[in-house]
């Protein structure tokens, strides 16, 4: 109980992630959450804070960038974008084509500093998890979690190379 009220003291002076980087440092036969249920709460922000980092991240490419490819149905039209380190795939209904949505977006330049300090070419998956809480799937060299959208979940998929960041992908929920 100590360390809780100690770990809440800290949150509200420091903010959630100084919490969730401390909370995640504490060994414990439980999981974070359980042991802390309002780290649920602090991950499932942390989600939501990295997938609009996204949609921020590929509104700039958009805004900077022509589409490398469009490709139009009866009622939307796809636009692609591909550049050294990253590639972006965008929706719009045919009737509002000014109107845009992210599909998906995947980064991979070095160097590329995401939310969390988490860095493409330096950072392992312990700092993915120590933000971001436990995956939603876990696999030999990805991990994935599900971020809360208000439509549906986003998907984010953390690749990795020797134990190193080296790709990650947004795939937005879109009806």
């Amino acid at each position: 109980m100590k360390t809780f009220l100690h770990n809440l003291f800290v949150l509200i002076l420091l903010g959630p992630l100084t919490l969730v980087s401390i909370a995640a440092e504490q060994d414990s036969s439980l999981t974070i959450a359980q042991e802390h249920p309002s780290l649920a709460a602090v991950y499932r922000d942390e989600k939501i804070v990295f997938s609009s980092f996204g949609v921020g991240m590929a509104e700039g490419f958009r805004a900077n960038e022509k589409p490398s490819k469009v490709s139009e149905q009866e009622y939307a039209i796809h636009w692609s974008q591909a550049r050294p380190g990253y590639s972006i795939e965008w929706v719009a209904a045919k009737k509002e084509p000014n109107t845009t949505t992210p599909v998906s977006m995947k980064l991979t330049q070095v160097g590329t500093i995401l939310p969390g300090k988490i860095i493409i070419g330096k950072s392992g998956s312990a700092e993915v998890t120590r933000l971001l809480g436990k995956p939603d799937t876990m696999e030999r060299s990805r991990i994935i979690y599900f971020l809360p959208n208000h439509l549906g979940d986003d998907v984010a998929i953390f690749t990795f190379n020797k134990g190193v960041l080296t790709e990650i992908e947004w795939q937005w929920f879109n009806e």
